[in-house]
């Protein structure tokens, strides 16, 4: 969690100083952004950096691996036949 705070903590940061601004200053920053949002990924992170507004980036999640569900054998009727038995 503490990861978390420390983000949140930056944010607060950054956004103080886009307050610093001026309208000029930040109309730019909004062009820079637009204009890194539609670049291929890991653009816009690297147009912060060069920009001076962020040093570092948090290493990226890799997605859990799943197991693969190995099907448990069973002895007798389908199951759905059994249930529609019970329904009649």
């Amino acid at each position: 969690m503490e990861r978390r705070s420390d983000m949140a903590t930056d944010l607060q940061q950054l956004m103080r100083q886009i307050e610093a601004l001026t309208p000029a200053e930040r109309a730019e920053i909004r062009r820079a952004i637009e204009g890194a949002m539609q670049s291929p990924e890991g653009a816009f992170e690297q147009k912060l950096r060069e920009m001076g507004l962020v040093s570092q980036f948090g290493r990226k999640r890799q997605p859990r691996q799943r197991p693969i569900p190995v099907p448990v054998r069973v002895e007798g009727k389908p199951l759905s036949e059994s249930l529609i038995e019970e329904r009649r």
